[in-house]
């Protein structure tokens, strides 16, 4: 429920960055975790995409920082930036 008490959703979308066009959409209930089963999305979108695609690039908020999405970006050679809050683990690996 959202903070009005009515239905809300947390779809999950894949764009095509030069053009907005929205490439894949999946529509999820509102109590969905922001990061839940991105890794699933990320999979499954990435197999959907017909082999003659070159160099890919990931852009998401933080709901996509998580080892496992990191490392598959890296398996399949998508490029990838990540927001992620600046805490002081975060800034201990930077410098």
């Amino acid at each position: 429920m959202s903070y009005l008490g009515e239905p809300g959703y947390a779809p999950m979308f894949a764009f095509l960055a030069e053009t907005k066009t929205v490439l894949r959409m999946e529509f999820r209930p509102g109590n969905a975790s922001p990061g839940a089963d991105a890794l699933g999305f990320l999979s499954r979108f990435l197999a959907d995409l017909p082999g003659s695609i070159g160099k890919l690039y990931l852009r998401s908020d933080s709901a996509f920082y998580q080892a496992a999405v990191m490392d598959h970006c890296q398996e399949k050679e998508v490029g990838f930036t990540i927001s992620a809050d600046k805490d002081k683990a975060v800034m201990e690996l930077i410098s």
